[in-house]
């Protein structure tokens, strides 16, 4: 079992994990978290593109430490394999009230492979950790065919 697995799994529902989570979120301009062992160790470059399947959705006001403990539980199966991540972020929902969106996301280096695992997904947005901007999916898809299209 992953270190992690291992503190998010801990009896104490404010784990070590946790608490370094929810300050990693707060001490952000833009609020979000991407996470794989420890609160520290995100990828730097690339894409990050959600997997289908398993966002869910709260009220960010209301968000605690055991919320993405029992998050990373009930999918941790999924987020120990190489490559996945726990990744959350907050957005404003269609009637503007802040949510927190809790997923698992993989890095992908390659940004074709990224635009047509977003699209495939029907996933909204790819996180470009290049320029640490959301990219709207349909626009990225057509910025990479712009670019050359596929690359296989």
């Amino acid at each position: 079992m992953l270190s992690w697995a291992r503190a998010i799994l801990a009896v104490d529902p404010n784990a070590q994990f946790g608490a370094d989570a929810i300050r990693s979120i707060h001490n952000q301009e833009y609020p979000g978290i991407t996470v794989h062992e420890n609160v520290g160790d995100a990828p730097t470059h690339g894409y990050m593109v959600s997997l289908p399947d398993y966002e869910q959705v709260q009220s960010y006001s209301r968000l605690t430490p055991r919320d993405i403990r029992d998050y990373i539980t009930k999918h941790q199966d999924v987020l120990e394999q190489p490559g996945n991540f726990y990744g959350g972020w907050e957005e404003d929902d269609p009637q503007g009230r802040p949510r927190w969106y809790h997923d698992v996301s993989r890095n992908i280096e390659d940004p074709w492979e990224a635009a047509e695992a977003a699209q495939g997904g029907h996933q909204k947005a790819v996180y470009d950790l290049n320029t640490n901007e959301v990219r709207n999916t349909p626009e990225f898809l057509h910025d990479q065919i712009a670019k050359g299209g596929s690359h296989g």
